[in-house]
């Protein structure tokens, strides 16, 4: 939802909006889909989803050096990127 905001604040009369659904959301097509790579993909989105919603991906909120040490710069916010390539 906040990338949908800014994409909006950087885009001159064009409005972006997130229909954020949830795991049971999710899980009620998961029948729908008849590859089966894709589907077990997100058979383990269906996961990642339900263990967030519980509050147990902790780990992955912690905020890294990574990019800075991969690439040796700073990450890029969503604004700079959108300001960069959308205006």
């Amino acid at each position: 939802m906040e990338v949908a905001e800014i994409l909006t604040a950087s885009l001159s009369g064009r409005t972006i909006t997130c229909n954020a659904l949830g795991p049971a959301s999710l899980a009620a097509s998961l029948d729908q889909i008849s590859s089966v790579p894709a589907r077990v993909y997100m058979e383990s989105a269906l996961i990642t989803m339900k263990l967030a919603a519980a509050g147990e991906m902790s780990a992955q909120t912690v905020v890294r050096d990574d990019v800075l040490t991969v690439l040796g710069r700073p990450g890029t916010t969503m604004a700079e990127w959108a300001r960069q390539y959308l205006v």
